[in-house]
Order: structure tokens, then sequence, then C-alpha cells
């Protein structure tokens, strides 16, 4: 008689464990919120014309607009860094005799507008629209002297001029023009770089 009455109470233990369990299981809810932001995305393009052979007074078509791969809507601005480096490697300062070596021609379409050290553009930047060119082209200024360190030489009858650059000659020199582009999201540029274009 003893042996049933264990038996009977383990089995009433299981149940009550399993309806405890189950009725814990069906008052359980979850709620997930799921968001998902838009594809933020830009793209500088450049019609990359490079020469081995750029003279004083010579200009080169140097085509820069930035596009909206994206999905929202923005605002574009740009800061423009040169470098000059002699052929010997030694930094240049860009300016001879207080000229400027190297002349940037900005687009003159009125979409940019230069406050401070950035070119903004004038336009919010609809989902896959370009902006228009930033720069139409760069001219190697001619009232820079490229060769220096001139000796002549006199022989039978003859003059011969033997020039050879220094190191702080634009002669052979490398020039290096870099844009920087910074975008925003339309409805925080007002607040972020405090300014308002009135786009």
């Amino acid at each position: 008689m003893k042996k049933i009455y264990i038996i009977l109470i383990t089995v009433i233990i299981l149940v009550t464990t399993v309806r405890f369990t189950y009725a814990l299981t069906d008052d359980n809810s979850n709620l997930f919120s799921v968001f998902k932001s838009n594809k933020y995305q830009t793209e500088i393009i450049e019609d990359n014309i490079n020469s081995d052979n750029w003279l004083p007074g010579n200009t080169i078509d140097k085509n820069i607009y930035i596009e909206n791969k994206g999905n929202s809507d923005i605002v574009v601005r740009a800061s423009i860094i040169e470098e000059w480096v002699s052929r010997n490697g030694k930094k240049l300062s860009g300016f001879q005799n207080d000229n400027k070596a190297a002349l940037i021609n900005i687009s003159d379409n009125n979409d940019w507008i230069k406050i401070g050290d950035y070119y903004y553009y004038k336009h919010k930047l609809s989902k896959s629209a370009k902006t228009s060119n930033l720069i139409d082209s760069v001219t190697f200024n001619v009232a820079i002297e490229a060769e220096s360190g001139c000796i002549k030489e006199y022989g039978e009858g003859t003059i011969k001029t033997i020039c050879t650059s220094s190191d702080s000659s634009y002669a052979g020199a490398s020039y290096k023009l870099k844009v920087v582009v910074d975008t925003i999201e339309y409805n925080l540029y007002k607040k972020e770089w405090n300014i308002d274009l009135e786009i």
C-alpha cells in the first residue's frame, strides 16, 4: 500500500510541472521592431587626364564632379589640396616670385560657392544625381620659370647654354591636386555645418 502512494505522488508532481511550464510558454510574447537605414554612398568621378610634359602656359582639362549613389538627399562640399614636389623630392611652396605655379580654373557655372576653405554645391543632390563640374582645368602659370642654374660654355665659334634644374625648380617637378569631398544628409547640414545655402 505504501508503494502505490509514492507512485501517485510522483505522477501528480510531473503533471503539475508540465502544466506550469506550458503556462509560462503560453504567456510569454516578444515584440521585435526592425529599422533599416537608407543607403548612404557618394562617388567622386574624375576625367583622369594626366600629363608627362606640362609646360608653363599649358592648360590641362580636369573635370571633377560628385554623384549621389545612395537613397538620401545630400548636400556636398569640397576642399582642394595642392602639392608640388621637385624632381629631387623636395616639397615646393607652389609659388615663385609671388606667382602661383598652378592656376585652378573653377567652373563658372554658378553651381558652386566658396565659403572659407570649402566649395559648397548650391543644390540638394537627390538619389542618382550628379553635381556639375567643380573644376574645369588647371593651368601651369606662364610666369613660372621652369629652368634655373643655367651656365654658358664657350667653344670655338659656338656658345652652348646648359641648364640644370635645382632642388627648388619647377622643371621636372610633380604636381598633385587632391579634392576632399564631404557629404551630409540634407536635413542635417544646417545644424552640423552651421551654414544655410537656401536650398
